[in-house]
């Protein structure tokens, strides 16, 4: 969920799921910010330094430094030097007395999209780090962005259920919930706020108790990658819901009351938590937690 510039806000959650403490809306220095767990950033430095001590002479550069550097062969010709990965941060190269081809192919020893020289605490379980590169910040927690489908006052609950005074974060108006139209009514519209009320009739009732199952169908369009076409697909979602009927009243009076007095005026809310990533995949790549949206 976005904070108050609508921009996503970086969190800490600790080992139970929760959020433990707020880093910073993405902006600025975080605007750009890649998540990385800190046991793989500790992976690629013991992977450079093993690089460094079997070719001691090689040269560790930074991306921008090798882009802007022309490479020779010993023999004095231009190597046309590979390019490099956009995630790339560091570049070790071989040292001039071993550059023999002019196709560059055995220009690169190795290519880090780590920046050389970051230091990160032994402690630390997820690291936040700036689009060059920088460390901005590490913790034993785990790091993540603010999600979360409903709360009070820009904070996200931390229940399951939703109160009603409780506001929905990201809720998605004009999405229509059905019960698969087998039962007369059973149809309504997602409003501004994500919220829907739905009126609808159940068969006669039998002379004993009886259950229906009624699941409610929340429709959605989507659009999938398809180079020969464009066209958007309906994408569901379902929840199973129960109603029930007690017609024990038909046999004497005093039923009657007992039905009146168990009946159940108004049903809990029934939401369908929706996660961004079912309506867009903006990351050709690797993607940090996504926003949630909800819909009541």
């Amino acid at each position: 969920m976005p904070g108050p510039n609508n921009r996503p806000v970086y969190v800490e959650y600790d080992s139970s799921g929760r959020e433990a403490r707020e880093i910073g809306e993405a902006l600025g220095a975080y605007e750009r910010a890649q998540v990385m767990p800190a046991a793989s950033f500790r992976a690629l430095v013991q992977r450079l330094a093993e690089v460094r001590q079997q070719h001691p002479e090689s040269r560790v550069m930074t991306a921008q430094q090798y882009r802007g550097t022309s490479f020779r062969t010993v023999d004095g010709k231009a190597i046309d030097k590979p390019e490099l990965m956009g995630i790339t941060k560091t570049v070790v190269v071989r040292p001039d007395s071993q550059l023999f081809s002019a196709q560059g192919k055995d220009l690169i020893l190795l290519e880090l999209s780590i920046k050389d020289g970051v230091t990160v605490s032994s402690s630390s379980q997820s690291l936040l780090l700036s689009e060059a590169g920088d460390l901005l910040h590490q913790t034993a927690n785990t790091i993540g962005l603010r999600v979360g489908f409903f709360g009070q006052d820009g904070r996200v609950a931390d229940t399951l259920r939703r109160k009603p005074d409780d506001k929905i974060y990201g809720a998605l108006p004009g999405v229509p919930v059905t019960l698969g139209g087998f039962i007369t009514g059973g149809y309504a519209v997602t409003d501004n706020d994500g919220k829907y009320r739905m009126n609808y009739f159940l068969p006669a009732c039998p002379g004993f108790y009886f259950e229906y199952t009624t699941p409610a169908y929340l429709e959605l369009q989507y659009k999938r990658f398809n180079p020969r076409g464009g066209s958007y697909m309906p994408y569901y979602l379902t929840k199973i819901d129960y109603d029930s009927c007690n017609g024990l009243g038909v046999w004497s009076l005093a039923a009657t009351f007992v039905t009146l007095t168990a009946a159940t005026p108004m049903k809990s809310a029934m939401d369908f938590p929706i996660d961004l990533m079912v309506l867009e995949h903006p990351c050709p790549a690797i993607c940090p937690i996504p926003w949630r949206r909800a819909i009541r």
